[in-house]
């Protein structure tokens, strides 16, 4: 949206804004820092289908000249997500992407791994049956190692303070493909 991207440039004039809009309205959008760009990077977005439109949003970083970017010398991948609606097709989308790549993902899965990161121990967001599955071949697809906070990162507060409806998950997370060590 023109006044979306007048706002982020005014606050981030030193980044490129990659929108990644679906139905013109929300969607995801990943920043870069233009010195990427103009001495390292050359950013090219990943088509992944009309089921990721404004929900799943990849770039693949290529260098620039090579030999003369001896620091900058490997390609890598940037995933956005926000899981919602078809959430396994969604999924399935990033099979598209090469998986030996380094890749970088993260976002909100809009699930959770286990009850204590859910806001209750009965909750639907505990990852389980088909989309477990289709969670466990992007993890294997791209060798991701989850880097893990230790406190919920998602919270909501009725407007009447209710404590009955306050709750908290853990549905927020970044993946990496690579080592540690590296």
């Amino acid at each position: 949206l023109p006044c979306d991207d007048f706002s982020l440039r005014e606050h981030f004039p030193s980044y490129n804004i990659n929108y990644n809009n679906g139905d013109g309205w929300g969607g995801t959008c990943i920043l870069t820092h233009k010195s990427l760009t103009k001495k390292f990077y050359d950013i090219t977005p990943i088509f992944l289908g009309d089921d990721s439109a404004g929900r799943v949003q990849a770039l693949r970083f290529d260098p620039k000249d090579p030999p003369n970017n001896k620091r900058h010398d490997t390609p890598f991948n940037i995933l956005n997500w926000h899981f919602e609606g078809d959430k396994i097709a969604q999924m399935e989308s990033l099979l598209k992407i090469n998986g030996k790549i380094r890749t970088i993902g993260g976002g909100d899965c809009n699930f959770v791994f286990n009850p204590d990161e859910a806001p209750n121990d009965t909750s639907n967001l505990v990852l389980n049956g088909a989309l477990k599955e289709a969670w466990d071949r992007i993890v294997s697809h791209f060798d991701f190692t989850e880097i893990t906070q230790p406190t919920h990162t998602h919270y909501f507060i009725p407007k009447n303070l209710d404590p009955e409806l306050v709750r908290s998950s853990k549905i927020d997370k970044i993946f990496v493909s690579y080592d540690r060590a590296d």
